[in-house]
């Protein structure tokens, strides 16, 4: 479950660089607002287009490097992009019949 002290927000997903661990095209990304390190699934913000793109996160020397493993990793100057917060869950893009979405934690 989503700690109660953490803002959580969604991210609809466009294409599917990580479906191989439950993130597909069409679904919503859950991504809470808590502290990340090297290595996390992360949602990274363009601070001018504001486009999201999600990744493994490595931020090293002032650039920061989000990679799927379907995909180029994309190269980030970290004055120019906000890190969202960590992706723990997804769900589909459909609700139940009380109109809520089912997050599946991501393993």
């Amino acid at each position: 479950s989503i700690p109660s002290d953490y803002e959580f927000f969604g991210v609809w997903l466009k294409n599917d660089n990580l479906k191989d661990i439950g993130l597909k095209a069409g679904e919503l990304a859950v991504v809470i607002g808590s502290p990340v390190k090297n290595g996390d699934l992360v949602a990274v913000s363009d601070n001018e287009s504001e486009l999201v793109s999600i990744g493994y996160l490595d931020k090293d020397f002032g650039m920061i490097c989000v990679e799927s493993r379907n995909a180029e990793p994309e190269l980030f100057d970290e004055k120019q992009v906000t890190i969202l917060g960590k992706v723990v869950g997804a769900c589909e893009s459909k609700t139940d019949k009380k109109g809520r979405y089912k997050v599946i934690p991501l393993s």
